[in-house]
């Protein structure tokens, strides 16, 4: 079964029933922060609409790196004075595509003469 990629703002303007009817997503996009948790790992994941906390049991991808990743749409709540203050998340499942970034060479080549 193939999943069509949806943007983080997809994902950020759906309901909690709806999240929790969500069997799986395909998320794409940078890597820009990194969390460790107890036992996991944490890493936010960035596109062109915003940014996401995916939660990770395997290695996972550095700061950077470009992914495309398979995962379980959760959402935590968290009322607060009244108000709901939860947000959603990925539990990765599968890291389907890995592009590490690119690190420029600022000493740059020399000119050997």
């Amino acid at each position: 079964m193939s999943l069509s990629t949806v943007t983080i703002a997809d994902i950020k303007q759906t309901s909690a029933n709806t999240i929790a009817q969500t069997k799986s997503v395909q998320l794409k996009g940078r890597v820009s922060n990194h969390a460790p948790l107890l036992g996991k790992s944490a890493y936010e994941l960035q596109d062109m609409t915003g940014s996401i906390w995916v939660i990770a049991t395997e290695p996972i991808p550095g700061t950077g790196d470009e992914v495309v990743i398979q995962g379980k749409l959760l959402y935590q709540s968290i009322p607060l004075n009244g108000k709901e203050q939860g947000d959603s998340y990925v539990e990765q499942q599968q890291l389907l595509q890995r592009s590490p970034a690119v690190k420029s060479d600022r000493g740059g080549m020399r000119n050997k003469g």
